[in-house]
């Protein structure tokens, strides 16, 4: 014995059934007084989250509990402003957020996601914005430095000219990471030299130097030019390229 809504009428109708003391009630839908026609009485009760009241010819019918998940609805009575709605079963729905700048919803195997922030690497810069992420590359590759003096230390992943009129020396990282590059390259009439520290060893093809702070590689042309690669952290070089004819000591 369903209600019945008649959109032409605007109402809504109700048949107690067929058979003997068939009855039709109206209930208008634009404000105006119910018309029952016919016998009988209905009243109108409260189910489960549903409330009624009104009196005379009115009812109101309240939703007390939110619609559950099952039947459509959420299963709660509010949400969160901007915040993101997650699936749980039958479950009233999750809700993360709202998200900060520049987080985004990471997944877990087998768990709800959570709101993280993209994390920089070596090399990388990240930049969180309202409804952005930049990511930038911050190494810039080797860095190249013009030695007009006499001597320098090296740095890890950099490049080194010399340009003094004499010799120059250019001396090993005493620290070095495994993977760290080191380049010189000759420009002075001096020439250039690769000094070590106690322990480090480079190897030029299959002639190592002398371990230790007496080794050494030696341009003999002003133009001569080296590549070298930390293949032992802080200890053991190779040679990656050379141009030009360089002594071993």
């Amino acid at each position: 014995m369903p209600f019945k809504y008649n959109p032409y009428s605007g109402t809504l109708d109700y048949t107690m059934g067929p058979g003997s003391g068939t009855a039709t009630v109206q209930f208008n839908t634009d404000g105006a007084s119910a018309v029952p026609t016919g016998a009988g009485v209905i009243t109108l009760a409260g189910g489960t989250g549903l409330t009624t009241s009104g009196a005379a010819n009115t009812v109101t019918i309240n939703l007390d509990t939110p619609v559950v998940v099952s039947n459509g609805g959420t299963g709660r009575a509010t949400l969160t402003d901007a915040s993101i709605l997650i699936g749980d079963g039958t479950n009233p729905v999750e809700m993360i957020g709202p998200l900060t700048n520049g987080q985004l919803l990471i997944g877990s195997t087998g768990l709800s996601p959570v709101a993280a922030s993209i994390t920089a690497g070596s090399g990388i810069a990240v930049s969180n914005g309202a409804g952005s992420i930049s990511i930038a590359v911050t190494g810039g590759g080797i860095a190249w430095n013009e030695i007009a003096g006499a001597s320098s230390g090296m740095s890890a992943d950099n490049g080194y000219v010399s340009s003094n009129a004499g010799l120059v020396t250019l001396t090993l990282p005493v620290t070095c990471a495994f993977g760290t590059i080191l380049n010189i390259a000759g420009k002075g009439a001096g020439g250039w030299r690769i000094a070590q520290n106690v322990g480090q060893t480079i190897n030029l093809g299959a002639t190592p130097t002398t371990t230790g702070m007496g080794g050494r590689l030696d341009s003999t042309n002003r133009y001569d030019s080296i590549q070298l690669l930390c293949i032992t952290a802080n200890t053991d070089f190779v040679t990656l390229s050379v141009i030009g004819n360089i002594t071993v000591t």
